[in-house]
């Protein structure tokens, strides 16, 4: 199964529907090629070229009523259950309708031949092209994992797919009768073999959400896939692939590994250094103004935990009288901050060095807030999942900061930090940082 959220299953429907594409138009060349230079015995004479000119009109109205055609018929859903394969004979005359309905819309005359001879043409070609896509993305054979209760397991084990290797049984609790099993959860055996396999799949269980995180600690940004109770569908917007007969969901952190990691830091590096020539203006007439205000200097360096823990010095525009201790929480008309500071503060600008961190690779533009080292330590010991978030660099804006409240919980700040961190698209840092930039000119920071 290609996980139904990755850059294969993404390359593969992309290569997908521009063959399809090609198809039609190949398809529709062909037949109108045919008809207006080889006399045929069962037309009473050659199409005029003029009746159905190969504009580009005319050849996008196939091209994208194949596409939708096969799109709704199920050929584009390359996660389907094995036994319920989509069939021509509703994709293409469902393309024919939608043909129709397009020449009546657009006031254009399709010839008849159309009708007849192009859903032939699309047939074969189709049939062959899912072959070739077949091949090209054929599944590789793949060690697993299975972790769960022993009426889940069970149930799983006998209906793995042959490109499947089992390479281990991780039971909850008691011992699991099977040659490939390995230990309990926790044992240090089970966790080298979670870690080394190329999948691990949660089959399920009563206590299955509790040990997600755990899981997610064992086997780090690429996740894992577990099968979905019913109470999933119920928050859970992600799509389900197949482990044979078996939907499983994804769990990973798709911006901290691989091609999501490396065009998040593109980003980073392109949208930053821009952001940083953009606002060198604002930077310099900030620092000036922290530099009359107020005796000290002009930036405020901390050390903060990094990617993976690393730590580094954050710079920020220093906002607090120098002989005030660093550290403490500031509240509202905290007669700590300065003049200036308390401005910079409420619109976000004492910030704006930061971009410095992002460009230099300490930090990206999206993602959870950095915390400083010995704090993290004391959130651990009433939220031991906290240190999810150092799986990927810290951000100046994040979910959390455009969503929740500045004092709000440990807790309630992983909530949106993981949903981030699981969810994370290019788009979704566009959106944060445009409500960061919202959130800043409303003037609603401390």
């Amino acid at each position: 199964m290609l996980r139904p959220q990755s850059f294969a299953t993404l390359s593969r429907l992309l290569v997908a529907i521009t063959g399809d594409a090609l198809i039609a138009v190949g398809a529709i060349v062909a037949v109108v090629l045919i008809r207006t230079h080889v006399d045929l015995p069962l037309t009473r004479d050659l199409l005029p070229p003029g009746k159905f000119p190969l504009d580009a009109r005319n050849l996008l109205v196939f091209a994208t009523t194949l596409v939708a055609a096969l799109g709704i018929s199920g050929f584009l859903d390359f996660r389907v259950s094995p036994r319920h394969r989509p069939t021509l004979f509703v994709a293409l005359p469902l393309q024919m309708a939608m043909v129709a309905v397009a020449g009546t819309l657009l006031e254009a005359s399709w010839p008849r031949t159309v009708f007849v001879a192009v859903p032939f043409l699309e047939a074969g070609a189709i049939l062959l092209w899912r072959r070739i896509i077949a091949r090209l993305w054929r599944e590789r054979r793949r060690t697993a994992v299975l972790v769960g209760e022993p009426e889940a397991l069970r149930s799983f084990t006998t209906q793995l797919p042959e490109w499947l290797t089992l390479a281990g049984i991780v039971s909850v609790w008691d011992p699991f009768e099977h040659p490939a099993y390995v230990g309990q959860l926790g044992d240090p055996k089970s966790a080298a073999a979670i870690e080394a396999a190329d999948e691990l799949i949660d089959v399920g269980g009563s206590l299955a959400p509790g040990r997600r995180a755990l899981l997610l600690h064992l086997r780090g940004p690429r996740g894992y896939l577990f099968a979905p109770a019913v109470s999933d569908a119920l928050v859970s917007g992600a799509p389900f692939g197949f482990v044979g007969d078996h939907p499983v969901a994804e769990v990973s952190m798709p911006g901290a590994y691989g091609l999501g990691a490396a065009s998040k830091r593109a980003f980073d590096i392109v949208v930053g250094g821009l952001l940083l020539l953009l606002a060198s203006p604002a930077i310099l007439i900030a620092a000036a103004l922290v530099a009359i205000d107020s005796r000290g200097g002009v930036f405020f360096r901390q050390e903060r935990a990094g990617l993976r823990g690393k730590p580094f010095l954050m710079l920020k525009f220093r906002t607090l009288r120098v002989h005030d201790p660093a550290g403490a929480l500031v509240r509202d008309r905290d007669d700590r901050v300065t003049r200036v500071g308390r401005w910079l503060r409420r619109y976000r600008l004492d910030e704006l060095p930061q971009f410095v961190n992002v460009v230099r690779g300490d930090m990206s533009l999206v993602g959870p807030r950095p915390e400083m080292p010995a704090k993290i330590a004391v959130i651990r010991e009433t939220v031991p999942d906290f240190d999810l978030r150092l799986f990927v660099r810290p951000g100046i804006a994040g979910l959390a900061q455009t969503s929740a409240e500045y004092d709000q919980s440990a807790s309630v700040k992983l909530t949106y930090d993981l949903q981030y961190l699981c969810s994370w698209t290019l788009l979704l840092d566009v959106m944060i940082l445009l409500r960061a930039v919202t959130t800043a000119l409303s003037g609603r920071g401390v």
